[in-house]
């Protein structure tokens, strides 16, 4: 299936030292959204960083497009790129946890059409 965001190729040459510092910027370069994807592929050295993404109160409500909410970023890119089905059982834990059920409802309708990742919930 096709992969709902990219990997930035010249993000993805950064080392993940440098890709962290860039990404903790005020404002970093590509904007935050092209760094998941990455962080995602790279894990375990940024799973704190999307854990903590994932739940962050002002990405919780930020809309990145219409009704999708930049904390969902994030998860989607640990479902979408990550093999650590154990880091993924995780982070959907970490968010049923601090998401409303509304927030959960509406990330499982938006990612229906993907019946692996609703087996994760």
């Amino acid at each position: 299936m096709n992969k709902i965001f990219l990997i930035n190729q010249d993000l993805n040459d950064f080392t993940d030292i440098v890709l962290e510092e860039k990404f903790r910027e005020k404002n970093p370069v590509y904007g935050k959204v092209n760094y998941y994807p990455i962080f995602a592929s790279r894990l375990p050295f940024f799973k704190n960083i999307l854990l903590e993404e994932a739940i962050d109160a002002q990405n919780r409500v930020i809309p990145f497009f219409n009704f999708i909410r930049m904390s969902w970023i994030p998860v989607l890119c640990v479902l979408d790129y990550s093999d650590d089905t154990h880091f993924k059982q995780e982070i959907i834990k970490h968010i049923k946890h601090h998401w409303t059920a509304n927030e959960i409802d509406n990330f499982k309708t938006y990612i229906q059409s993907r019946t692996e990742w609703l087996l994760l919930f």
